[in-house]
C-alpha cells in the first residue's frame, strides 16, 4: 500500500473544521483579505476544495496541515499560522436522555425543517435564549401549520448574562413572546420516551420539577459565556474561531457581524506575529485592531445595559412609557398627521439593516460612534425625512418596527405591522392584538394588506414573503398594541384551505411521496428523494449517530450500509427498494459505547465515560487539566473525536475549578478518516 503526498508552504492556512456551514463565511473573508493586504500568502481550505483532516503543531509557531482533495490525494502543507473555523456544538450539559433522537442541535433542526415535515406538537422546547433560539421559536410559531406547534418554550439554563437573565436581544425575545412563545429558567433533569413521537421532559426550576410532554427538544445555547476565540497553546499562532455566521446577514446579523470583527481582529494578531517590518503601516494595523475589538465588545453591550419592561397588569408602567416615548427612534409629532415609522429597538446592538434599506436616509443608528462635543445629537429617526414607505418593516429581523398614525383629536389610531408568517392576511380578517409580552389586548379588523397575498405566489417571492398589515385600533392602544396574532380557529381554517387548494397533497400523508425500503430486515415506508438521515428523523427512527446531521459527511458519524456498501446517511438519497442496515448490526459495534443507553448520564458516549466518574476524579485531585482528562479517561477520543462531548467537558471542568477555557483539541485526525491508497 502506497500513498502520494504533495507538499506545500504557506504563511497562513484557514481550515474548516467538521460540520462548518456557509464556506467561506464572513469572518474568513475579513481575516483573509486583511492578511493579504499585508502581503501574507493565505490558503483557504474547506468544503469543495481541500478537506483538512487535521494538523500537527510544530515547536514554536505554526503547524503541518494534512488535507485531502476530491481525488483522495494527500496534501502536506507547512503553515506559519493556522486559523481553524469550528462549528458551534450547540449541545447541552449531559443529563439522562440527552443522547436520544428527541434532542437535536439547532443546526440539525433547521436542516430538517427545510427538508421534511417534523411533528412539533404538542410542545417543542428550545434549550437556550440566544437570538437564533428566539428566531427559530418564532419561525415555528409563524408556520401555517401552527397547530403542529401548539406551544414553544425557551429554557434558559445559564441565566447569568451581565445585567440580563437571557442571552439574546430584547427585540428577539419580544417577537417570540408576542407570537405566543414562553421563556422559563430551569435545568434539564431527564428526557424519556413515552410513545413513538412523544417524550417526557423534566426540568428543575425554582418551584420544583416541571414535567412537559414534548415532541422534540432543540438545543441552541449558549450554555456559557465563551469568547469564541482560542489560541492554544498561547503564542504558537494556532487559533480556533467559533463560526457564528450560520445563515445570511439578513437572517443573522448579530452572528454575521460578530464573526466578521473577530476575523479582522485575529488577522491583526497573525500579521503582528509574522510580518517583521510593518513600517508606517503599524499605526494603521493598531487602529484596525482597536476598532475590531471595540465592535466585538459592543456586540455584547446589550447584556450590560439591557432595556427592562415594567408592567401594571397588561399595560406598560408610566416610567417605561416615558422611556419609550422619549427614545429618538420613536416619532414625537409626525404621527399626529401621517403614517410614520416607529423604531422600537432600545438596546445597544450592532444591527442597522433598516438604515441600509431606507431610501430617504431617514434612519441613522450612531451606536458607538464618537461625536464632537459641540455637535448636535443625531436622532435615530428623522421624522421630516420619513415618507412612511414601510421598507424598513420587513428589513428588521426582529419585527421591532411598525408604522403608526395617532391623530390628537381622534379616538382611532392606525398601526401597520410587519408579518412574516406563512399564513397570509387579507383585508377584512380579524386580528388578535397583543402587547409586547404576548398578552391579548383585544381584536381589530384588518383594513388593508400590502405585499404577498395568500393566493399571489409571485408577490410572495418579490416581497420576501412579507406582508404589511394595517389595522385600526382605539387610540388608547396605539402605544400598547405591538403585535398581531391569528386565533386558533383562523389557523385551523387556513390549514384546511391550504390542504384543499393543494388537492390534499400534504407531504406527511401523501402516499405518492413514500417508497418502500428495507431497514435492518424490516419493510418501511419513508419519504422518497430526501437524505436518509432526514427520512429517519421524520418517522422517529433516527439514531444517535444522526444527531449532528452535517449534510456533507464532515462529522463522519452517520455511516450506514446501503445495499451492502458503507455510505454517509446525510449524503445518500432515499430511493425505492434500497436495503439499509445499521453499522452496529453488521460490524457488531454501536455508535455509543457498549452498555450505554440514552438514559445514562454520560459525558462521552463514544467511550462510555459518565459525568460522575470525571467529577469523582477531579475531587481526588487526579484531573487538573483537559490533557489529564483525555490521558486518564479517553474522553473525546472516540468515534466522534470530541465533536459531541468536548464543550460539555470544558464547561464541567470550569465549574470544578479547572482552567480549560482556552484549551483547543488538536488531536489528529479531527474526524473519522480512512486513507485511500494510490494505485
Amino acid at each position: 500500500m502506497s500513498f502520494s503526498v504533495r507538499d506545500g508552504k504557506l504563511d497562513v492556512v484557514v481550515a474548516a473544521g467538521p460540520r462548518v456551514q456557509l464556506w467561506p463565511s464572513a469572518g474568513i473573508r475579513s481575516f483573509a483579505s486583511l492578511c493579504a493586504e499585508y502581503d501574507l500568502q493565505v490558503g483557504i481550505y474547506g468544503p469543495d476544495t481541500l478537506s483538512v483532516r487535521g494538523l500537527v503543531p510544530l515547536s514554536g509557531t505554526g503547524a503541518v496541515i494534512i488535507a485531502e482533495d476530491p481525488q483522495k490525494r494527500i496534501h502536506r502543507i507547512h503553515a506559519r499560522a493556522v486559523l481553524r473555523v469550528a462549528a458551534p456544538t450547540e449541545l447541552p450539559d449531559p443529563f439522562p436522555g440527552w443522547r436520544s433522537q428527541a434532542l437535536i442541535p439547532l443546526s440539525t433542526a433547521r436542516r430538517l425543517q427545510e427538508q421534511v415535515d417534523l411533528f412539533w406538537a404538542p410542545r417543542t422546547v428550545i434549550l437556550g435564549t440566544s437570538g437564533q433560539a428566539f428566531r427559530f421559536g418564532s419561525d415555528l410559531l409563524s408556520m401555517s401549520r401552527a397547530t403542529d406547534a401548539t406551544q414553544v418554550i425557551c429554557v434558559e439554563t445559564h441565566s447569568q448574562w451581565g445585567g440580563k437573565r437571557f442571552a439574546g436581544w430584547e427585540v428577539d425575545r419580544r417577537r417570540f413572546e408576542m407570537l405566543g412563545g414562553k421563556v422559563i429558567e430551569g435545568r434539564p433533569v431527564s428526557l424519556s420516551q413515552k410513545a413513538p413521537l412523544l417524550w417526557e421532559f423534566r426540568i428543575q426550576d425554582a418551584e420544583g420539577i416541571r414535567i412537559l410532554e414534548v415532541a422534540r427538544v432543540v438545543s441552541a445555547g449558549p450554555f456559557d459565556d465563551f469568547s469564541g476565540i482560542k489560541e492554544s497553546p498561547p503564542g504558537n499562532l494556532l487559533f480556533d474561531l467559533k463560526q457564528t455566521s450560520l445563515r445570511t446577514e439578513e437572517e443573522d446579523f448579530d452572528g454575521w457581524n460578530l464573526e466578521e470583527e473577530r476575523g479582522r481582529w485575529l488577522a491583526t494578531r497573525v500579521i503582528k506575529g509574522l510580518v517583521t517590518e510593518l513600517g508606517s503601516r503599524k499605526d494603521d494595523l493598531e487602529r484596525i485592531a482597536r476598532r475590531a475589538k471595540n465592535r466585538i465588545k459592543r456586540s455584547f453591550k446589550h447584556r450590560d445595559f439591557p432595556f427592562h419592561w415594567d408592567y401594571q397588569g397588561k399595560w406598560t408602567s408610566a416610567a417605561t412609557q416615558r422611556a419609550v416615548r422619549s427614545f429618538s427612534g420613536v416619532p414625537q409629532t409626525a404621527q399626529k398627521t401621517r403614517m410614520v415609522a416607529s423604531l422600537e429597538c432600545f438596546e445597544e446592538i450592532g444591527c442597522n439593516l433598516c438604515e441600509k434599506v431606507c431610501p430617504e436616509n431617514a434612519i441613522r443608528w450612531a451606536r458607538g460612534q464618537i461625536q464632537a462635543a459641540d455637535a448636535a445629537v443625531q436622532p435615530v429617526l428623522s421624522e421630516k425625512d420619513c415618507t412612511g414607505c414601510g421598507l424598513c418593516l420587513p428589513a428588521c429581523p426582529s419585527s421591532s418596527i411598525l408604522m403608526i398614525r395617532d391623530p390628537e383629536q381622534s379616538t382611532q389610531a392606525t398601526l401597520t405591522f410587519p408579518w412574516k408568517g406563512s399564513a397570509k392576511w387579507k383585508a377584512g380578517d380579524f386580528a388578535t392584538l397583543v402587547n409586547r409580552r404576548g398578552e391579548i389586548l383585544g381584536t381589530a379588523r384588518v383594513s388593508e394588506v400590502q405585499g404577498a397575498a395568500q393566493d399571489d405566489v409571485t408577490a410572495q417571492v418579490q416581497s420576501g414573503d412579507h406582508q404589511w398589515v394595517k389595522v385600526e385600533v382605539p387610540s388608547h392602544l396605539a402605544w400598547e398594541a405591538r403585535g398581531i396574532r391569528r386565533s386558533k380557529v383562523q389557523v385551523q381554517a387556513s390549514v384546511a384551505k391550504e390542504y384543499a387548494e393543494t388537492q390534499g397533497t400534504d407531504r406527511r400523508r401523501d402516499s405518492k411521496d413514500m417508497v418502500e425500503i428495507t431497514l435492518d430486515g424490516e419493510k418501511r415506508l419513508i419519504r422518497d428523494r430526501v437524505p436518509i438521515t432526514a427520512a429517519l428523523f421524520e418517522f422517529g427512527i433516527a439514531r444517535p449517530e444522526d444527531v449532528l446531521y452535517c449534510g456533507d459527511g464532515g462529522c463522519g458519524l452517520c455511516t450506514i450500509f446501503v445495499d451492502g456498501v458503507k455510505r454517509s446517511a446525510c449524503q445518500t438519497t432515499v430511493r425505492k427498494g434500497m436495503a439499509l442496515r445499521n453499522v452496529e448490526r453488521v460490524l457488531g459495534v454501536m455508535g455509543d459505547a457498549p452498555g450505554i443507553s440514552p438514559s445514562d448520564n454520560v459525558i462521552c458516549p463514544c467511550v462510555g465515560v459518565k459525568t460522575e466518574d470525571v467529577v469523582e476524579r477531579i475531587g481526588k485531585g487526579q484531573l487538573g487539566s483537559m490533557e489529564a482528562v483525555q490521558a486518564l479517561t479517553s474522553v473525546g477520543c472516540g468515534k466522534c473525536h470530541g465533536q459531541v462531548c468536548t464543550e460539555a467537558l470544558r464547561r464541567l471542568l470550569e465549574r470544578s475549578g479547572v482552567d480549560a477555557k482556552g484549551w483547543s483539541d488538536w488531536q489528529f485526525p479531527w474526524g473519522e478518516w480512512t486513507l485511500a491508497p494510490t494505485n
